[in-house]
């Protein structure tokens, strides 16, 4: 018999729905990351800073979904030395 896992969870813990993704545009609107940080935590308490700052990168809030999709398609610029 198996006994109860101990230590961090592994793999995918945070599952979105429109309702919160809902919340984080909102809150993003008014203040950025601490603002939906605030707001996504009433809901999910156990969210990392990491995760809401990639989905709203996903969503196209904040300049890391330009890191995520790259260059606007572009391949990055090349640098001669």
């Amino acid at each position: 018999m198996k006994g109860q896992k101990f230590g961090n969870p592994r793999g995918k813990t945070c599952r979105w729905t429109l309702e919160l993704d809902e919340i984080l545009k909102s809150a993003w609107a008014q203040g950025g990351l601490r603002a939906a940080k605030r707001a996504i935590r009433q809901q999910q308490p156990t969210w990392s800073r990491y995760s809401i700052k990639k989905r709203a990168a996903v969503l196209g809030l904040c300049r890391e979904s330009e890191a995520l999709v790259g260059n606007g398609g572009e391949p990055p610029p090349v640098v001669h030395r």
